[in-house]
């Protein structure tokens, strides 16, 4: 039986995080564990490769900016967004890249689904949309086989942070709280996102995985 440890951190150093994720898919062996990170960042801007700098509007002077490796474009991360990183081995797992972002994107849908909401997809740009304003964005990357970052969901973030930037690269877009629409708290979200997203996995291996919680102390060793 696959074993996923479970890691929550609260108000998180993107770097921090960042680094233990890179580090750890780097050196990472066939028999190392999976990790599932659950956080809230505080207030930073992170950047794609493909980023455009002509997609910050007006620069920040209190939020720093940090370019990354994952997929996208320009984004906003902190407090009142739900991240969820996943560092899997996709090969050990069965699993392809494609089928764990489709897996992200639709249990979500099933989430709005299951509290009354109607999701929506964009057939040209990744995220969950409801009324055509985006409330979860994704990006990943696979290196040697293996996967790390994830989705951010805002729940009840500052969506001011989001005015100075074309989120994801897109000048047309509206981000949205959760919260606009629910008054489920960021537990009760991740809580049931993380149910439905383990059961689409489940139901892609063909068998049941062990969700143990860890300590967030690992983050500290190999950052």
């Amino acid at each position: 039986m696959p074993v996923i440890r479970s890691i929550h951190i609260n108000n998180s150093d993107y770097q921090e995080v960042y680094a233990f994720m890179q580090n750890y898919t780097a050196i990472r062996t066939a028999e190392d564990f999976d990790y599932i990170i659950t956080t809230e960042h505080k207030p930073i801007y992170t950047m794609g490769p493909n980023s455009d700098t002509n997609d910050i509007i007006s620069k920040a002077d209190n939020i720093p900016y940090f370019k990354t490796n994952r997929g996208g474009k320009i984004t906003f991360h902190g407090p009142g967004q739900l991240v969820i990183y996943t560092l899997l081995d996709l090969k050990r797992l069965g699993i392809k890249a494609h089928d764990l972002i489709d897996t992200f994107e639709y249990s979500m849908l099933d989430f709005l689904k299951l509290i009354d909401l109607q999701g929506e997809l964009d057939p040209n740009n990744r995220g969950i949309y409801i009324n055509n304003n985006k409330i979860a964005s994704l990006g990943i990357r696979v290196s040697r086989g293996c996967t790390y970052h994830g989705i951010a969901i805002n729940v009840s973030t500052d969506l001011n942070n989001f005015s100075s930037i074309n989120p994801c690269g897109l000048s047309n877009i509206k981000m949205q709280n959760l919260q606009t629409y629910s008054q489920l708290t960021i537990n009760k979200v991740k809580m049931l996102y993380l149910k439905i997203f383990f059961k689409r996995i489940e139901t892609i291996i063909g068998q049941p995985i062990d969700i143990c919680t860890y300590s967030d102390k690992i983050l500290k060793r190999m950052s």
